[in-house]
């Protein structure tokens, strides 16, 4: 056996043990909070108080991811103008590995850009468009573009409270998923708050300022919009409103 080949066994056994290693180290993600017994997606976000959530600064919201035997849920709650004006005029985007890959495998995204607000009609009146939920990567799912209020299982809706604080919340079936018969499957989660992309995202939502309180969304009458000031800006010529922001998290199901 010549020099090179004694040195090349111990080289490949070192490459064996630092892979075997690092497939150790790579654990699993902290388990998800139980939803609550009673879950209602109505943008109402009162049936989570007692599940704390996670208040990211950087993106000025607050959020809870959770699940039951049946979903995952989302849960997002914000205050600011910008944020509040991208959710409701280009949605939320919600990404899903199953086999603990930093990669999107399914999307699930509420409203598609676009498709909900108020729009007049013919007869001068004005009809308000919840928006559609669009969904990529799951088997069976036909339509990818489907109502907030299906029979495949996705649920989804927004609405301001009394305070113009902006309720979202998100389910999306476990079955469509693939997952272990036990659920113990290593998961990535992205949650992108999308920008909104000129046209496409034409619409857009603000709370009444008489009422404080729309459900999904509501045109304010020429008082001052979610948008932070009276003439609606913050528009999609803004490169701060143009910009998605997203973040990923890691995790286990909760049993």
């Amino acid at each position: 056996m010549t020099m090179k080949s004694h040195l090349l066994i111990p080289v490949a056994m070192l490459g064996i043990f630092l892979i075997s290693n690092h497939a150790k180290g790579q654990a699993a993600g902290p388990a998800l909070k139980k939803a609550p017994a009673s879950v209602t997606i109505d943008g109402l976000v009162s049936d989570w108080k007692d599940t704390p959530p996670v208040f990211d600064g950087k993106f000025k919201l607050s959020y809870t991811i959770a699940n039951d035997d049946t979903s995952l849920y989302l849960i997002v709650l914000t205050g600011d103008p910008m944020v509040k004006r991208k959710i409701t005029k280009a949605g939320i985007t919600v990404s899903i590995n199953t086999e603990g890959k930093k990669r999107k495998t399914y999307s699930v995204t509420f409203p598609k850009p676009g498709s909900s607000g108020f729009r007049r009609n013919a007869d001068n009146t004005g009809s308000f468009i919840p928006g559609t939920i669009q969904t990529s990567g799951f088997k069976g799912v036909n339509p990818d573009e489907i109502p907030p209020t299906n029979g495949v299982g996705f649920k989804a809706a927004f609405k301001f409270d009394d305070e113009r604080n902006l309720g979202y919340e998100m389910a999306i079936p476990l079955r469509l998923l693939a997952l272990k018969a036990d659920k113990s499957n290593d998961i990535f989660i992205n949650v992108c708050i999308n920008g909104i992309d000129g046209d496409k995202s034409a619409g857009g939502i603000s709370a009444s300022a008489s009422t404080g309180a729309v459900n999904h969304t509501g045109r304010d009458g020429g008082k001052k919009s979610d948008s932070g000031n009276s003439n609606g800006g913050g528009g999609a010529d803004d490169p701060d409103m143009s910009e998605s922001q997203d973040f990923w998290l890691r995790f286990t199901l909760a049993h």
